[in-house]
């Protein structure tokens, strides 16, 4: 997908799909990355991920407390799920379960939010704190898996 940054590493813990990048390993160490279109942003669909969460966080330049969550010292956290509401309907959600997207049972969504301070620039959930990442030799980041 041309709008998404693709990502560059040394492909043991990631499947590379034209400009974007599926993680396949835990890798909890951090993994340098290079942003091809100079922004960070994530993309998570709810296939198969009923009941999963998904937490990343990243070194960033202007960290903000309310995206610290359970990272480290000057990093951001990027926190996204899969939950089903009391209705059982379910929704797609970011940040945490009032950050969402309601979807049918039986279809699928994705939904995708750009890392920026004060807030991320998302499209069909409320923006959430945010922060941008600590870039290095150009567009290189680290990012680390929770």
């Amino acid at each position: 997908m041309e709008y998404l940054d693709a990502l560059s590493s040394d492909g043991e813990n990631f499947e590379q799909y034209g400009d974007d990048i599926k993680f396949v390993g835990n890798e909890r160490e951090g993994i340098e990355l290079e942003l091809k279109y100079k922004e960070l942003k994530f993309r998570f669909c709810s296939d198969g991920c009923m009941d999963k969460v998904v937490v990343a966080c990243y070194d960033s330049t202007n960290p903000n407390s309310n995206a610290k969550g359970e990272c480290g010292p000057g990093q951001c956290e990027f926190k996204a799920g899969i939950s089903e509401g009391d209705d059982k309907k379910p929704f797609l959600w970011f940040y945490d379960k009032f950050h969402n997207k309601f979807f049918p049972k039986n279809g699928d969504v994705c939904q995708s939010a750009t890392m920026e301070f004060p807030e991320t620039k998302t499209t069909g959930i409320p923006p959430f704190p945010s922060c941008e990442p600590l870039k290095h030799d150009g567009n290189v980041f680290a990012l680390f898996n929770r």
